[in-house]
């Protein structure tokens, strides 16, 4: 048998030449060995290694990002490894990223440079009963982070739109971005409140305090605690390039601990937004993308360590370069842009509150809320208490099966304050019948139906006619009018006999009297405003008297 060649073309793993070698083996000489993918000669000498294993790899990858085991780290989740992880990240520098390969145990973690961390790889800390893990791919796969330390701002608004003790008080701080005045169709404050209002979340007051020309340095958030029982936006950064980011990072963090240090500035009485700068085309100042593309880490590293929620502007709205007149200003007259314009700022402020106060998360609170439900999708019933209803307006099923006085649909609507009005429309053909109720909001019940007749309560041995004649009935109108009608017989006869007594909250203002058509022509009737009793002004027709046609105001 002819001898054959394998020729196998491989690159040097020298990083200075990097040349490409051939090399010439007949198959008696080698056999490629699977499990360490390494083809080896007759003689058991491991000739080529067909591919890196993970070692050199992780080897291959510390040449681009340092891993805290290059600086002693033991790696393995005991012991200290607090020096090693410091200076990886220093090696690294401001918003770099740290090879992570092991699980590295610290005393205290912290960021300073605001790296981002990469590899399968743990940073821990000890906790009771056990280790909290301090770098988490949340950080690294989300444009904006930190929801959850949010919790104040909900806290204000599950107390209602119409309550006092719901009105989240917003302060906002930052640059000339925030100050506004250079074209824009709403200021920062109005564009974020408009966001808010169109959430049905109009329970609200924001404060501007935005200043031209200021940075992380300038913000002065102490004295103004007092005014803000919600949320503190925070929006700098562009200004803050001609400085450098070790005087950002030392600034943001100098800044967010006094606050979260001072009284009312807790967790548990302050919520934080950190809105990160727009991007900018101004590049003879040094703020364009070179400045933007690292401030990222430092933010995140200060939203974690501060317990903030973060809204990364600049990778929302990343390509300023041909923004100026169309989206942003032209601050210098040479197209660079630096301020929103036109409907910019709602755009921006309109994601930060899409993303932080979505429609799903307030839900239960928003008071613009519409829903409209078929017969399949329905499950109110005529009993269902007021306080069920969350939506502005809702629209319903209403057939009789479920309560309902006539067979139609029902529409809801409730007002921040509490006030309820349900009306029902026929579902029958030709028939415009509409019947309204409110609620009583201190019984959580409901008022009587308008339009719907109710039955007087007959006494003295009174009757209703009978067929084919209506019974007696009273019913109140939408204006207020209480409507009698039905025919009745029998009973006592003479003058103040009472005969019946009409339903609480059909009483007139005062005693009335009324001609009622009778078997003997009329008789005068009493109704009393004190009781609604009916009673007889003369002497009764007890062969038949009709009520048909007596009408008065409700009280």
């Amino acid at each position: 048998m002819p001898t054959k060649t394998l020729i196998l073309k491989l690159r040097s793993s020298s990083t200075a030449g990097k040349v490409p070698t051939t090399a010439q083996i007949t198959p008696a000489e080698v056999a490629l060995n699977l499990a360490d993918k390494k083809l080896y000669s007759s003689d058991g000498t491991a000739v080529f290694q067909v591919a890196p294993s993970m070692t050199e790899h992780n080897a291959k990858q510390r040449r681009f990002a340092p891993d805290p085991i290059d600086s002693g780290a033991a790696g393995n989740g005991s012991g200290n490894d607090q020096t090693a992880l410091a200076t990886a990240q220093q090696t690294a520098g401001y918003g770099k990223a740290v090879l992570l390969t092991g699980d590295y145990l610290v005393n205290a973690y912290s960021n300073p440079f605001g790296n981002t961390y990469s590899g399968p790889g743990r940073i821990l800390t000890a906790v009771t009963g056990g280790f909290q893990q301090r770098n988490t791919y949340a950080d690294n796969q989300r444009l904006h982070l930190g929801h959850e330390y949010l919790n104040r701002c909900f806290q204000y608004i599950r107390l209602g739109q119409g309550a006092p003790a719901g009105t989240m008080k917003i302060v906002m701080f930052g640059d000339s971005t925030v100050q506004g005045g250079y074209g824009e169709d709403q200021k920062a404050d109005v564009a974020f409140s408009n966001a808010l209002y169109n959430r049905g979340l109009p329970n609200h007051v924001i404060y501007n305090l935005g200043v031209s020309g200021t940075k992380w340095s300038d913000l002065d958030a102490l004295p103004r605690l007092p005014n803000a029982n919600a949320l503190f936006v925070i929006k700098y950064g562009i200004n803050d390039a001609g400085y450098g980011l070790a005087q950002l990072a030392t600034d943001m963090d100098a800044k967010l601990t006094a606050i979260r240090a001072a009284a009312h500035g807790g967790l548990d009485e302050l919520a934080i937004l950190l809105v990160g700068p727009n991007s900018t085309s101004d590049s003879p100042n040094g703020r364009d993308e070179r400045w933007f593309e690292q401030v990222r880490g430092l933010y995140v590293a200060a939203a974690r360590k501060h317990r903030c929620a973060y809204f990364d502007t600049y990778a929302h709205f990343q390509d300023s370069r041909p923004a100026s007149t169309l989206w942003l200003d032209n601050s210098y007259g040479d197209l660079r842009g630096i301020h929103p314009i036109q409907a910019f700022n709602a755009r921006i402020w309109g994601a930060v509150a899409d993303e932080f106060f979505g429609h799903g998360s307030i839900a239960p609170y928003q008071a613009n809320a519409v829903s409209n439900e078929g017969a399949v999708s329905t499950t109110i019933t005529a009993s269902t208490p007021p306080s069920n209803f969350n939506y502005v307006m809702r629209l319903n099923r209403a057939p009789i099966a479920s309560g309902w006085p006539i067979d139609g649909f029902v529409r809801t609507c409730k007002n921040i304050d509490g006030g309820i009005i349900q009306e029902i429309w026929s579902f029958s053909a030709g028939v415009t019948r509409k019947l309204t109720r409110t609620a009583n909001l201190a019984a959580n019940t409901w008022n009587r139906w308008t339009g719907v007749g109710e039955v007087i309560s007959l006494s003295n041995s009174w009757t209703a006619y009978g067929a084919p004649w209506k019974g007696p009935t009273a019913t109140l109108t939408e204006e207020g009018m209480v409507l009698l009608e039905g025919l009745i017989k029998g009973g006592v006869t003479a003058a103040g006999t009472v005969l019946g007594t009409l339903p609480t909250g059909m009483w007139p203002t005062a005693d009335l009297l009324f001609n009622c058509l009778s078997n003997g022509g009329t008789v005068k009737i009493k109704i009393e405003a004190a009781n609604g009793n009916i009673s007889g002004f003369t002497t009764l027709d007890g062969t038949y008297t009709s009520l048909s046609g007596v009408s008065f105001l409700a009280a």
